[in-house]
Formats: C-alpha cells, sequence, structure tokens
C-alpha cells in the first residue's frame, strides 16, 4: 500500500500537536507481516515495515525502524493510526538495546486530506 507515514513520538515521548507540523513524514509501500525472529523476541512476531519506492520515485532516501506488534489504534476512510514499538541499538562497546514506543499516523498517498492525527 502506498502511504505516508508521519512520526508520532520522539524517543517515546508523544509529540506536541504544535511539533506534529514539522515531524519526520517518509513516503513509501507499507507492509505488515509476520516474522520469525528468534535474536529479537525468540517468537513469531508481527512487524510493519515501510519501504521507500525506488531511486526514480523517491521523495526522501530514509525510512522509519520497523514498528514492532504494531496495533490499530484508530482508522478514518483514508488514515489510521498504528502503535506499536521501534528497537534501536546503541553503538557503544555493550552494544545496547532501546526500545520506544512509537505511533505511526498513515495516510494514503492519494489522500487529499492533510488533517492532523485523531487524539
Amino acid at each position: 500500500m502506498d502511504a505516508v507515514v508521519t512520526l508520532l513520538r520522539r524517543k517515546g515521548v508523544r509529540l506536541t500537536r504544535s511539533d506534529l507540523t514539522s515531524a519526520e513524514t517518509f513516503y513509501g509501500d507499507l507492509s505488515v507481516k509476520d516474522i520469525r525472529d528468534s535474536a529479537l523476541t525468540k517468537r513469531a512476531t508481527r512487524v510493519a515495515e515501510l519501504v521507500p519506492p525506488s531511486l526514480r520515485e523517491r521523495k526522501t532516501g530514509q525510512a522509519p525502524p520497523p514498528l514492532f506488534d504494531p496495533v490499530l489504534v484508530r482508522m478514518k476512510r483514508d488514515c489510521f493510526v498504528l502503535v506499536g514499538f521501534e528497537v534501536h541499538t546503541l553503538y557503544d562497546r555493550r552494544g545496547s538495546v532501546v526500545e520506544y514506543v512509537q505511533s505511526w499516523f498513515v495516510q494514503t498517498q492519494d489522500s487529499s486530506e492533510t488533517d492532523l492525527p485523531p487524539d
């Protein structure tokens, strides 16, 4: 599904309404699937991923970190909110892993709505 994803949190903290106007936005193909990741959780895990379009069509070269155990919490005709957690590896001597709660506001690319996500 072609989608526009806006991140609603930064390091697990929900952005304010005024911060959402400058929040990170990503474009790409959204998929939700089950994976078997023995290193991370040692169980089957549902994951949402946004894959940027090809270089020719790309509007941004980045993608947000995958969203693990996503849950659909709100939905309208052409937008919805997924909540889950993202995993970050800290590149220090210990190679620590940090997990943050994250929310994705997802709009279809052909959506004419530019509304902020529902509360």
